[in-house]
């Protein structure tokens, strides 16, 4: 017993005693260095601003125009052929294809009227040039200007003598007008027929049935 004893009191005086280094105090204040220069407040502020997916929203920009330009001529093909796909909304559908071909179909004043109020108008700046007094040319223009408010009369009388035959083949083939179908009618009547869009699909008297 005296042996081990003794042999364990050997083996503490051998072992070196570790002495622990008082360390430093740690100042809460201290930030260490990260080896690259602090970014000024300019900086900051422009890294903020900048957004953080700029090459989507290009890409989505311009994703977006090619669809539009894409969809534009799409209905511009359909204006010229009468896809019905791509119409615009005021002239999709059934029944404003039955108003197009109706009105297409026969022989309106609307189809010329505009070419005679403007050639009336042309002809009015050059009368007094045709005159020798003021009068003669005053007299000649109170003229035209009966006969255009005349052919204008006709013009209006003749556009509901159309809308009122239209308007019974509409409801005794579909059951009833839509909205804003008289409109839709007389703006057509009003443009001279190669002007006309959708472009006509008929020709002069082949009525729809």
């Amino acid at each position: 017993m005296f042996g081990r004893k003794k042999e364990k009191a050997e083996a503490e005086a051998v072992q070196p005693q570790v002495v622990e280094e008082p360390q430093a105090p740690v100042n809460p204040k201290f930030t260490p260095k990260k080896g690259r220069p602090t970014p000024s407040r300019k900086e900051q502020q422009a890294a903020r601003r900048q957004p953080l997916v700029v090459s989507d929203r290009k890409e989505a920009k311009a994703r977006e125009r090619e669809a539009m330009a894409k969809a534009r001529e799409r209905q511009n093909d359909a204006l010229m052929g009468g896809d019905q796909r791509y119409l615009p909304a005021v002239d999709r559908g059934s029944q404003r294809r039955y108003i197009r071909d109706y009105v297409d179909a026969r022989r309106n004043i609307g189809d010329v009227m505009l070419f005679v109020m403007l050639a009336f108008f042309i002809f009015t700046l050059f009368i007094p040039g045709f005159f020798g007094s003021a009068e003669a040319a005053d007299g000649f223009q109170r003229i035209t200007t009966y006969v255009l408010w005349g052919l204008l009369l006709l013009w209006i009388g003749d556009s509901w003598i159309l809308w009122r035959g239209l308007k019974k083949k509409v409801i005794a083939k579909f059951g009833e007008m839509e909205p804003r179908s008289g409109m839709y009618t007389y703006n057509r009547v009003m443009v001279p027929r190669r002007m006309r869009r959708p472009v006509p699909m008929v020709k002069y008297g082949e009525y729809p049935h």
